[in-house]
């Protein structure tokens, strides 16, 4: 089995690569090397078969797959949970959180270092965004946090979090901000049948990723410029 996954999934990659099969890219020595570990593995069976019976032959098959399939599962619950947890292109993640999460932590924390002088978790943080959501755990250590319901109640406040939405608005001072990704997910686009096998065995496919979810973290001007505010700035 180890000898069928190699080549296939080059011939995978070839697929993701094609538009048609007519366009296929994969290395002919891959799909070769396929087609002879298919006909070893039938070979195989029928050697067993003359050795025993039909069905002692099918179960040794079905054992060596099941140990192939707790083997690679490994491999693949590690890439899922680990270095691809961001990537949606998986059956059971097909929305997952952004690093750009821990950005937006390191970002704020860098803030109330040099705001709280000496008590970080101090500094007030006005965010709307829901108050169990991952944005929410990212806060818990800021004990001063405001979860706000509306955008008035954001207005002329030190530091805010605010949903992205692509319109302009009036915080009343201002600001300096920058957008991070919270969730990322695949386009809504049409499944390509040909990206099916890259899909299942390398979990890439060719349908766009995009950003699900984003939030926008605003700094008033002097917080930003660390000078003190002025209350002429606002309006």
């Amino acid at each position: 089995m180890f000898l069928v996954s190699i080549p296939f999934q080059d011939v995978a990659r070839g697929l993701l690569r094609s538009f048609d099969l007519a366009s296929l890219s994969a290395d002919p020595v891959s799909g070769i090397l396929l087609m002879l570990s298919l006909m070893f593995l039938l070979v195989g069976y029928f050697l067993l078969s003359s050795l025993w019976d039909s069905r002692t032959a099918l179960r040794g098959m079905g054992l060596g797959l099941l140990i192939f399939g707790g083997i690679t599962s490994l491999g693949a619950g590690w890439s899922i949970s680990v270095t691809g947890a961001e990537n949606p292109n998986q059956l059971w993640h097909s929305r997952v959180s952004s690093r750009d999460l821990f950005l937006l932590r390191a970002t704020l924390l860098d803030v109330a270092k040099r705001e709280g002088r000496g008590f970080a978790e101090r500094t007030p943080i006005y965010a709307l965004v829901p108050s169990d959501g991952v944005v929410a755990w990212m806060l818990r250590d800021f004990n001063d946090t405001v979860f706000i319901q509306d955008f008035s109640q954001a207005a002329s406040q030190p530091v805010l979090i605010l949903p992205d939405y692509g319109t302009s608005f009036d915080l009343g001072a201002p600001y300096v901000g920058q957008d991070f990704a919270v969730s990322r997910a695949l386009s809504a686009q049409p499944f390509n049948t040909l990206d099916l096998p890259a899909w299942w065995s390398l979990g890439q496919s060719r349908a766009p990723i995009i950003r699900s979810e984003v939030v926008v973290l605003w700094l008033r001007q002097d917080i930003y410029q660390g000078v003190p505010f002025n209350d002429g700035l606002a309006g």
